[in-house]
C-alpha cells in the first residue's frame, strides 16, 4: 500500500533535502522531495513521520549478503 514517509532530512545520491518526504509506491519510490512540495495526488496517502531521523531512499537492499562474492560457492569463500 503506498504511503508517505517524512523526516527532517532525506538524503538522495546527490543532495540533502531538509524537511523531506518520500512516497513509497506499490513496488518502488514514486517521489522524493521537500514535504512542502508534495504533489496533490499524494495528499490522501497515509503518512508516517520520523522526527529526528534521516531517510536515505534506495540506499541498499537490506537483505543482500555483502560478504558474498557472487561466485558459484559464496559460503565456501
Amino acid at each position: 500500500m503506498p504511503e508517505v514517509l517524512t523526516a527532517p532530512r532525506v538524503i538522495t545520491g546527490d543532495r540533502t533535502i531538509p524537511d523531506g518526504a518520500v512516497v513509497i509506491g506499490e513496488s518502488a519510490l514514486d517521489w522524493v522531495g521537500p514535504a512542502a512540495a508534495l504533489p496533490p495526488g499524494y495528499a490522501a496517502l497515509d503518512r508516517t513521520a520520523y522526527p529526528g531521523a534521516t531517510i536515505m531512499p534506495g540506499l541498499i537492499d537490506g537483505h543482500v549478503h555483502l560478504g558474498f562474492d557472487g561466485g558459484a560457492h559464496p559460503v565456501a569463500r
